[in-house]
């Protein structure tokens, strides 16, 4: 994507991508590794992975974003660590960044997670890790029936009784 393009996908008060992976977390990389039973490179690139999409959930004007499974598993994670994380969001975002998880009364679509894949491979490239499938919100990575034309965010391009309504 041109960063031009990006631009216009980010806030005014968007940090520098650079300087947010730039923070790094050993012990909760370790507990990453520990809790999720995965290697410590598997636990790196995960928590790589979940600092990307804290940068996106806050960093752009494309709203909803839904992390997707192992992303969120690895936020909650990060989460426990409450000292860490409030000085996280703080330093790279002047402010605390909630985990707000589905609620019953809410309407359950695919839009969080087909927005944050999108955003990702805007911000990233194509060659993103396994972690960024199994979305959260059942998005769309997989889908079968996907209209070829389909590049926008949220787009509703699909038809059928899938459980996707989108692609990615």
């Amino acid at each position: 994507m041109k960063t031009q393009t990006k631009r216009k996908l980010l806030r005014k008060d968007a940090p520098s991508i650079n300087k947010v992976m730039g923070y790094k977390n050993e012990a909760v990389v370790e507990r990453i590794s520990k809790d999720l039973n995965l290697s410590k490179s598997e636990s790196e690139e995960l928590f790589n992975d979940m600092i990307r999409f804290l940068y996106i959930a806050r960093s752009t004007n494309i709203k909803p974003v839904s992390p997707p499974k192992m992303i969120d598993e690895a936020w909650h994670i990060f989460i426990i660590y409450t000292q860490d994380y409030a000085k996280f969001c703080e330093k790279y975002f002047s402010s605390f960044i909630h985990h707000r998880p589905h609620r019953p009364e809410e309407k359950h679509g695919p839009e969080g997670g087909t927005n944050c894949r999108k955003l990702a491979q805007s911000f990233f490239g194509d060659d993103l890790s396994e972690n960024w499938k199994n979305p959260i919100n059942g998005g769309c990575e997989d889908c079968n029936e996907c209209n070829s034309s389909c590049k926008g965010f949220s787009c509703n391009s699909c038809s059928g009784d899938s459980r996707e309504e989108c692609c990615v």
